[in-house]
């Protein structure tokens, strides 16, 4: 009763994914087609299993089950590709170029960034380093694979690395420290900009409520124009950014009208409970 949630689908859907570094797709496709169906039997597990699913992802991200089982259902769990994800970092390329957040203004060809192959085709131990972004529940086929041994089924040796954001695992993978990792789209975007030779081999996850704001009713904010002035915490460079630009542009706001405070996810949690901030967009 002492915050209220800001939620608007047009403003943004997460489409979660795992990304792999070029070199590493082309030269370990048996390996990616040995993840990828572990992954798919992970969303079959899901798909038959509702209620041990959330235990597991509950007991992986240590919060409540029942909080979690509230919000299971804004998540469709899946292993993919369609046109939706390209038509999305189209879509996400078109702000940054607006916002001018790079000197390039030119829209990548993202078409070029979808590796299908190992998902379309889909036996020693291989082994691979898996950064994951593990605060949040959008990689939840990630800990129902690895709970239930999935990996071991195809006879691959995963290595969960924990990450606090999307943008972390990915900056990981980039910097070569993992294999695979999972990352939301408008990190992708982020990436291709800056010239990060990166290939998308699935979809794991999507949500129109992923990413919210949070914020303090006792701060006087019980609408959207109510953030105007207010003190908003984010993490630069993730899917928080972009749905904090966007939903001020969809309530006639700006950047200019509120004050920004870049934070890890954990943080912003302490920041709005002990009162430094008057919002958070997080998921």
């Amino acid at each position: 009763n002492k915050s209220i949630v800001f939620s608007d689908s047009r403003v943004y859907i997460t489409i979660f994914n795992i990304v792999v570094n070029k070199d590493y797709a082309t030269n370990n496709q048996e390996t990616l087609k040995k993840f990828l169906r572990a992954l798919i039997k992970a969303k079959r597990f899901i798909e038959q299993n509702r209620e041990e699913s959330v235990k597991i992802a509950a007991n992986s991200l240590e919060i409540n089950f029942n909080v979690l089982d509230k919000i299971w259902d804004d998540y469709k769990f899946e292993v993919s590709l369609d046109s939706s994800l390209l038509d999305t970092l189209v879509k996400e390329a078109k702000w940054v170029v607006d916002k001018c957040i790079f000197s390039n203004d030119k829209i990548p060809d993202f078409r070029a960034m979808i590796y299908d192959k190992p998902l379309r085709e889909i036996e020693t131990i291989d082994k691979l380093i898996f950064g994951v972004d593990t605060f949040t529940m959008a990689s939840a086929p990630v800990f129902i694979a690895e709970a239930k041994k999935f990996w071991k089924e195809e006879e691959l040796d995963v290595e969960i690395r924990p990450f606090l954001s999307g943008r972390l695992a990915l900056d990981a993978l980039v910097g070569g420290a993992v294999d695979t990792a999972t990352v939301a789209d408008v990190s992708i975007v982020l990436a291709v900009f800056q010239q990060q030779n990166v290939k998308i081999i699935t979809t794991i996850s999507t949500s129109e409520k992923h990413v919210n704001i949070l914020a303090r009713k006792d701060r006087g904010i019980l609408k959207p124009q109510d953030l105007a002035g207010k003190k908003i915490a984010m993490s630069s460079g993730t899917s928080g950014e972009y749905v904090l630009n966007k939903f001020l542009e969809a309530n006639n706001l700006s950047k200019l009208n509120v004050k920004i405070v870049n934070l890890n996810p954990p943080d912003m949690i302490t920041a709005i409970a002990r009162g430094d901030v008057d919002a958070i967009v997080t998921w």
